[in-house]
């Protein structure tokens, strides 16, 4: 989703939302903060080599996006920049 994938059309449940959440364990390890069962996705500690600024915008805006429309599955996840 961060180099463009738009999730808007697709039906986003639990199963997406793990995919996801697999991709950020994968794709930015070091900005995460895990808190129990949730997961704090810190924007400030991506590094400009692994994603871009406008990249890293476009994540932001798709997964907080994703995080109102869909907050029984994306619970999980907390943005912070």
């Amino acid at each position: 989703i961060a180099r463009g994938e738009d999730l808007s059309a697709r039906d986003v449940g639990p199963s997406e939302a793990g995919r996801i959440r697999n991709d950020l364990l994968t794709l930015v390890p070091a900005a995460l903060e895990h808190h129990g069962e949730r997961i704090r996705l810190d924007f400030d500690a991506i590094e400009p080599a692994v994603l871009s600024h406008e990249e890293q915008a476009r994540l932001f805006e798709q997964l907080d996006r994703l995080c109102h429309a869909h907050p029984e599955s994306f619970g999980w996840l907390e943005l912070s920049r």
